[in-house]
């Protein structure tokens, strides 16, 4: 920056709307209250970019039309609220009205100094401001505020950013967004509330937010992130129903910065109410043919384990889903339903199978794979176009494609197709770098002179993965080229035949476990 000739804070541009309407105050004085004048015709100064009809139509006045000093003012903010000009006066001349206006500079470029832990990609999508934009000051301070809010989503709660504007010739500027980030905010402390059963100790090994420690600067740990908290909510949740304690509520999750802004403490207020066992456990159908019997050894592990235990519940429905999409039974759906006995504190479950409502796959669409082929993602389903909609299924495929190891994040979302017996499955993937360079040394066996190996490698992410090649013999190919042969699948990769239809199964889990599984 010390090299730039001219360098100005933005803030100095706002005095300029003061300058504007003082100039209006001015015109008021010459024109007696709720007298109003006419023009014959309206006349555009300093525009260079802007058309002069483009700002007659934005003042909203029009020539031989009476005009008040009130309708005056409200031209100059018209025009102001456009964000194109830095600088409008009206003035009455000789029954004209003279506009003058200086326009704002257009935006050469934006960029971005003293960023590390973001880079400028993703600076560059939070802000609003684009290259050839008209510049503006409050644009600037809004696209300001909006950095310091993504370093607070990263847990970097000092940082400060101030936007400075370089000159440039022909009413251009360079926008540079000068960011201090500050060390991350750690979690200094997170403390429990009306927990009574379990102790704060073990309470703070069960959530993901952590405490800092003097390792947390080597790992990573202990740092304060908004987004944890619900998540910590869920898993406090899931924490007590495993254990029986069925009322279980989190009242509050709140976060609290230090005066110093360099930690925050984090409170959990709890309830836990009382526990519950398991109480009468049973199955039953209402699907024609569907023997319930058939599915009740199913419910031993509720059996065997007093306290109720909502992740055995999970299992069970789980089972039978699977029992039954063996037996054939498609579009069947698993609701547990819950009887609470306060006064023997149980539990009571009866799992009904019910016929659901018939869903097919319309497609299945893939976003992200620039490098990976679609049918290397398509393997990992066990269900093609046309085939029941099986939830299970969808999500053993998403375990599949993050197991592959090839890609940075892997999301799988189901969305209604063009009828409501319909459902598009869309898969948005993100790539991981795949090129890698390997430096190492060598001595040759006859004249004992040092050599050099170089070793360019590549992740196998255009077909499927292979295993490590047992010999040191390799060969280059083009980085950037897509493979439109199938060479042959090695022992272990998946086959899917593309005719074989699944049967579907839902899981409705109407218990006191927030993760219902089935799907409209």
């Amino acid at each position: 920056m010390g090299q730039h000739q001219v360098m100005r804070r933005i803030s100095r541009a706002i005095g300029q709307a003061a300058l504007a309407g003082g100039l209006v105050a001015a015109l008021h004085a010459s024109m007696a209250l709720g007298q109003t004048v006419t023009f014959s015709r309206i006349d555009v100064a300093g525009n260079q970019r802007i058309e002069g009809d483009t700002i007659r139509v934005f003042s909203g006045i029009e020539p031989g039309q009476p005009v008040s000093p009130e309708q005056m003012n409200l031209a100059v903010r018209r025009l102001f609220d456009t964000g194109l000009f830095e600088d409008v006066t009206v003035m009455p001349e000789a029954g004209r009205l003279l506009i003058t206006v200086k326009e704002n500079p257009s935006i050469n470029q934006i960029a971005f100094e003293g960023n590390r832990s973001l880079d400028d990609e993703k600076l560059g999508a939070v802000v609003e401001l684009r290259s050839r934009q008209a510049f503006s000051v409050a644009a600037a301070e809004a696209d300001a505020q909006r950095i310091i809010e993504a370093y607070r989503a990263a847990g970097r709660y000092g940082a400060s950013v101030t936007p400075v504007i370089i000159r440039r010739p022909e009413n251009r500027v360079d926008l540079v967004f000068q960011v201090v980030e500050g060390r991350p905010t750690r979690v200094q402390r997170v403390n429990f509330i009306g927990n009574e059963v379990f102790s704060d100790s073990r309470l703070r090994r069960a959530v993901g937010t952590s405490q800092a420690n003097i390792l947390s600067s080597i790992f990573g740990s202990g740092n304060y992130d908004q987004d944890k908290l619900e998540l910590d909510r869920e898993m406090l949740r899931q924490f007590y129903l495993e254990r029986g304690y069925v009322d279980f509520q989190v009242r509050s999750a709140t976060a609290e910065i230090a005066r110093e802004r360099n930690g925050f403490f984090v409170t959990f207020v709890v309830s836990e109410g009382p526990r519950y066992d398991f109480g009468e456990i049973g199955v039953a159908s209402s699907v024609p043919g569907l023997n319930a019997a058939a599915f009740e050894p199913l419910l031993q592990p509720l059996l065997g384990n007093g306290v109720y235990n909502a992740k055995l519940v999970e299992r069970v429905v789980e089972r039978i889903n699977f029992q039954a999409g063996q037996s054939g039974y498609a579009f069947l759906e698993v609701r547990p339903r819950i009887t609470r006995n306060e006064q023997d504190r149980t539990v009571d479950i009866v799992f009904e199978l019910v016929q659901g409502e018939r869903v097919f796959i319309e497609r299945i669409d893939i976003t992200g794979n620039n490098r990976t082929l679609d049918r290397v993602i398509r393997r990992q389903f066990d269900v093609v176009e046309g085939d029941a909609f099986n939830s299970r299924e969808i999500r053993d495929a998403e375990n599949r494609i993050r197991a592959l190891d090839f890609f940075e994040t892997v999301e799988v979302k189901t969305e209604q197709g063009a009828a409501p017996s319909r459902a598009i499955v869309g898969v948005a993937v993100t790539e991981k770098p795949t090129g890698s360079l390997n430096l190492g040394g060598s001595f040759s066996s006859s004249e004992m002179a040092p050599g050099r190996l170089v070793h360019l490698t590549e992740r196998h992410t255009h077909e499927h993965a292979h295993p490590p090649l047992e010999h040191d013999h390799w060969h280059s190919h083009d980085l950037h080229h897509r493979h439109d042969h199938a060479p042959p699948v090695p022992a272990g990769v998946r086959h899917r035949h593309p005719h074989r239809h699944a049967a579907l199964v839902h899981s409705h889990a109407h218990y006191p476990d927030a993760h219902h599984r089935h799907v409209h």
